[in-house]
């Protein structure tokens, strides 16, 4: 057996008190606090949303009448042929206002979507580059909202200026 010294004795022990804190200030303690501080940081999340959703939750009746007012602008008020119906006039209301000459309108088939529609209407529109950005402007505004899901264009005539194109414009409604 080996003889140690007391000096010896001294230092071993405290390299094993040394080696001991360090084990447990870096195993224990603060993996401990870095998990105290991420339930802490979620605590704070949760609490966030909770106030977030108590104050949607106050402001209830003042949410249902602005739902009720866009609502009324995107359910379905009449059959699939009255919509599309309205579609077709909004459509070529924009174009006069644009200046824009249709060629043809050709509507497609409702798309039944579960809790909602989607109406489609096919557009060979003839005309210029500005007059065709303003019926894009007016078909996208209010109270048309509608969607342009296809577009093409195309050179009509040998004059740069005369375009020919066609569109593919939807419009969502809510079932009722």
């Amino acid at each position: 057996m080996i003889k140690i010294s007391q000096r010896e004795k001294i230092v071993a022990v405290v390299f094993v008190l040394l080696v001991g804190i360090y084990v447990l200030v870096w195993g224990i303690v603060l993996p401990a606090k870095d998990r105290a501080n991420a339930l802490d940081s979620r605590i704070d999340a949760a609490r966030r949303r909770l106030q977030k959703a108590s104050s949607i939750v106050g402001r209830e009746k003042e949410l249902d009448a602005l739902y009720q007012v866009i609502a009324s602008h995107i359910k379905v008020a009449a059959s699939d042929g009255e919509e599309t119906s309205q579609m077709v006039d909004s459509l070529e209301f924009a174009a006069n206002s644009a200046s824009i000459h249709i060629v043809n309108i050709q509507p497609r088939a409702s798309q039944d979507k579960g809790f909602y529609k989607i109406y489609s209407v096919e557009v060979v529109w003839e005309g210029q580059w500005g007059p065709f950005a303003k019926f894009i402007y007016l078909a996208q505004a209010s109270p048309c909202y509608f969607g342009i899901d296809e577009m093409s264009v195309e050179k009509y005539s040998d004059v740069a200026t005369s375009l020919r194109g066609s569109l593919v414009v939807s419009q969502i409604r809510l079932k009722p």
